[in-house]
């Protein structure tokens, strides 16, 4: 594989991750913080409340910054003036565009994190919060297919060299809509919420798939490729490796301790 492309897939492949995670986080916070508000205390909460805190809801508001930098990538947002690329933040922020992106953004924390809490309030027997959270996540489910059509759309009439070029991966879209619709059904039946979590994991893997191997070699459209960088690539490799180790290794841990705090619960019970 050649090594531009290997650094731009292992780029894409750190977004991907810190969406699903960064998304199942922000979502644990805001439980957090509807219970506090409501006085509602079942035993998801103490489980999240142990391991979490308010900042993880700003894990998710920094995940929204990703969208804005993937919606910028898509050109029309810069001019070149004396040889250098300046941000047209007034473009920006008035696109159709790169508001359709922010809400897919936001709508799909929603999604995800429900659908995750759903299954874990399952694995810890709190059929309160497993009912509650499931009703969320239905509710989730068709705004975030939507706004994933909104985006293509609006892409199209935004960068129609990326939309057509997201036409010769257009198999993965197809598939990633499936794996959706059997998650739906999986919840809407109660059945299987793990295997609901991971069809919803892959409904994105493989729309992020399309997305990224179509936006390939533009880093900036229509300025930047991958070939135009004058950055020595190996620097560049090590400075992404590192960047997704302080960016994911955080929330990984948080995780990681949520589901220990399960297993200790377990015990506790018998």
């Amino acid at each position: 594989m050649p090594l531009d492309l290997f650094i731009i897939s292992v780029l894409w492949f750190m977004l991907f991750g810190y969406v699903i995670v960064g998304a199942i986080h922000s979502g644990a916070g805001f439980f957090r913080l509807y219970s506090d508000w409501s006085g509602d205390v079942p035993p998801l909460y103490a489980a999240i409340q142990r391991y979490s805190s308010p900042f993880w809801i700003i894990y998710g508001m920094i995940g929204l910054v990703i969208p804005v930098v993937l919606a910028i990538s898509e050109g029309d947002f810069f001019t070149i003036q004396n040889g250098r690329l300046t941000l047209l933040l007034n473009d920006l922020l008035t696109s159709p565009f790169s508001w359709s992106v922010i809400l897919l953004a936001v709508v799909s924390i929603l999604f995800i994190s429900a659908s995750f809490l759903t299954y874990y309030a399952k694995r810890i027997k709190d059929a309160k919060a497993e009912a509650m959270l499931r009703v969320y996540t239905l509710m989730w489910s068709l705004p975030a297919i939507l706004a994933s059509i909104i985006v293509f759309f609006m892409l199209k009439l935004h960068n129609r060299l990326h939309f057509t070029d997201m036409l010769t991966m257009m198999w993965v879209f197809p598939l990633s809509f499936l794996a959706f619709a059997a998650a739906v059904y999986l919840i809407y039946k109660q059945k299987a919420y793990g295997v609901s979590f991971f069809l919803i994991t892959v409904q994105y893997g493989l729309a992020f798939l399309g997305y990224a191997v179509s936006h390939y070699p533009y880093v900036l459209y229509p300025y930047v490729t991958v070939y135009d960088g004058k950055i020595n690539p190996t620097f560049l490799l090590a400075a992404l490796c590192v960047g997704a180790l302080f960016l994911l290794l955080p929330v990984l841990y948080a995780t990681r301790q949520l589901f220990l705090f399960h297993h200790k619960c377990t015990r506790s019970q018998h």
